[in-house]
């Protein structure tokens, strides 16, 4: 319901005279009986005209399908937690300060070696391109720092 029908359609419940009054109810209403984590359907005055109560009714049933949920890998290991760790080590420079990029795999892993070089500037040129970092091209190679 869009536009004029729900115009239409508030101006056939809304008591005349009585806008705040009835904001207030389903105010009310909302924070005792249709709580977003626990509604009670039983006790509402509009359970049989409810859109949510069907779809509930349908998220519930396609939770119980669902067997189990699994991680595929932990949060440690994931491209995102390396990003931030870039960023967060980039944070400790001073300004004007750059890292090399065998710095920042370093910083990164305890057995960071080249095998691991081309993960790191994959890292790197996702945050570059994010806007997140910069690389500079210097002479012993790319560095990175916050812009």
């Amino acid at each position: 319901m869009a536009g004029p029908r729900l115009s239409a359609f508030a101006e056939q419940i809304l008591p005349s005279g009585q806008a705040y009054a009835w904001n207030q109810a389903l105010m009310d209403l909302g924070a005792t009986v249709c709580t977003a984590r626990n509604p009670n359907h039983d006790a509402c005055p509009l359970a049989l005209q409810c859109a949510g109560r069907t779809m509930l009714g349908e998220m519930a049933r396609a939770a119980e399908r669902k067997s189990t949920y699994s991680v595929s890998q932990p949060f440690e290991q994931t491209t995102r937690y390396f990003r931030g760790r870039i960023v967060d080590r980039l944070r400790d420079l001073a300004p004007g300060e750059t890292l090399t990029l065998d710095e920042l795999g370093r910083t990164l892993r305890a057995d960071f070696g080249d095998e691991h070089l081309e993960w790191v500037i994959g890292l790197v040129e996702g945050l570059r391109r994010d806007g997140l970092i910069a690389v500079h091209d210097l002479p012993d190679g790319p560095h990175a720092s916050l812009p």
